[in-house]
């Protein structure tokens, strides 16, 4: 999942392209977020964690259905409300046929964690001391976070969820970062939030990590900016797609052997990947899937699939405060209490007259930037 040992060689090569900065720096800007790698990270982390064995497991309802997903958009949504941040939900479309061999590997990964989960679950039955069920319930936690599947319910909940939110949906044709992409080139928003380092292949000229995702409530954002990857790596825009492919993406299978820093070392002497294939000593092995799909794979990163950010005409409206509750409280089984109280936090005042911002406002309300712009006509999708 995006490109290999990026952001370390950012950290040595070129450590002026990042800088981590407070989220409030952000208040009022638009920001497109990278929404389906948002939700399988929610999944993956948000869990309720057994205080004697360790072990975590995803939130649940009543009935046993999953509930992770939905308290992180929700709670991680509501923080950015909170600090004037207005955020647009991007979920993939259909993933490019290249992708489909990264996506087999990914299937034979979590057919891998379900057995050993299975075996975990064995262990931990049969232990005769408790060193021996410690072992086995993190051999199961580590299992069970590499067998997350994301079900076509839990995105559309979720989608369902960001609309009662009042905050704009949009699917797009393929990749989610390449849409991402799209709007911030056509200043349709500020930047892209995503932990997915092939943002920069894209071409998105802001990324901000840790915006949706945070170890901490303490931690930074970390802001990317494109330009300033290209000059500290010395590299023009189609050397660093090529430097990227080498370093392995999710289009192609990398050449053994070639870690970030021998690829922008080959192409700042070769520029490209064909003359650097030419010049490699025979130890190196290239798969042939890469010369055969090079200029595709390209093609994807550089003119990718994706709705034209002119035709967009987001409309931000108020929260449905009556529609949360009965969706997450009454059908969900969330604490009312705590759904109120985050509710509190974003929709605010309880007048239904328009608020105005003063100069003495430190963080404006949800009222004060959420108000819906006419719509277009539906626009119909299709790629560039």
């Amino acid at each position: 999942m995006g490109i290999h040992g990026l952001m370390q060689l950012l950290k040595t090569d070129a450590p002026d392209s990042f800088k981590e900065t407070d989220k409030k720096k952000y208040s009022g800007k638009v920001v497109a977020v990278d929404a389906s790698i948002a939700l399988y990270q929610f999944l993956v982390q948000i869990r309720a964690r057994d205080g004697d064995t360790g072990y975590s497991e995803q939130l649940t309802d009543a009935d046993g259905n999953v509930t992770s997903h939905l308290q992180g958009f929700f709670n991680r949504t509501a923080n950015l409300l909170e600090n004037g941040i207005r955020p647009v939900f991007v979920f993939d479309g259909k993933p490019p046929s290249l992708k489909f061999a990264e996506l087999a590997k990914r299937q034979e990964t979590k057919k891998k964690a379900s057995k050993e989960m299975e075996q975990a679950t064995s262990q931990l039955e049969n232990a005769e001391n408790s060193d021996e069920e410690d072992l086995a319930m993190k051999d199961l936690d580590k299992a069970s976070k590499r067998n997350i599947h994301v079900t076509r319910q839990q995105t559309e909940e979720v989608k369902f969820l960001l609309k009662l939110m009042g905050l704009p949906v949009i699917e797009a044709p393929c990749e989610a970062e390449a849409q991402c992409a799209e709007l911030v080139k056509k200043g349709v928003v500020y930047a892209s939030s995503t932990e997915d380092m092939d943002s920069l292949t894209f071409g998105t000229p802001i990324v901000l990590r840790k915006m949706t995702m945070p170890k901490s409530s303490k931690e930074k954002v970390v802001e990317i900016v494109v330009s300033r990857v290209l000059s500290g790596l010395d590299l023009t825009y189609d050397e660093f797609v090529d430097f990227c492919i080498l370093c392995g993406c999710d289009y192609t299978e990398s050449i053994k052997g070639i870690g970030p820093k021998t690829a922008l070392k080959l192409v700042r002497k070769h520029k490209n990947i064909e003359t650097i294939i030419e010049n490699l000593p025979e130890k190196y092995i290239v798969p042939a899937s890469l010369v055969d799909n090079l200029d595709e794979v390209r093609t994807l990163f550089k003119t990718p699939m994706v709705e034209p950010g002119e035709n967009f005409d987001l409309v931000f409206n108020k929260p449905d405060k009556e529609g949360i509750l009965a969706f997450l409280v009454d059908q969900k089984g969330f604490s009312q209490d705590r759904v109120e109280k985050v509710l509190s936090k974003i929709a605010g005042p309880k007048s239904s007259s328009k608020s105005r911002t003063t100069a003495d406002e430190k963080q404006p309300t949800i009222d004060n930037f959420f108000k819906a712009k006419p719509k277009k006509e539906t626009q119909t999708t299709k790629g560039v």
